[in-house]
């Protein structure tokens, strides 16, 4: 996150989606993203990021195969 921003302190809105397999989990994960975050980088100023209400979404993955067993799109 400190990657996103030079500033010291910044205050960001985080969406992430989550496999389904962890999507039971995901109020542990917002609970671990949101708030207050000190980032020290070598060579750059600490900064403070903040967390805004994270919001999580599911995201299937389905996998799709042709005859030549190369990955394709999945066509609906």
């Amino acid at each position: 996150m400190g990657e996103l921003t030079q500033a010291a302190n910044a205050e960001l809105t985080i969406v992430t989606g989550l496999l389904l397999a962890f999507y039971g989990d995901r109020a542990i994960i917002r609970q671990r993203l949101e708030g207050q975050h000190r980032v020290r980088r070598k060579g750059r100023v600490e900064q403070m990021l903040i967390m805004q209400p994270v919001r999580t979404i599911s995201q299937s993955i389905t996998k799709c195969r042709n005859t030549d067993s190369r990955w394709n799109r999945c066509r609906r």
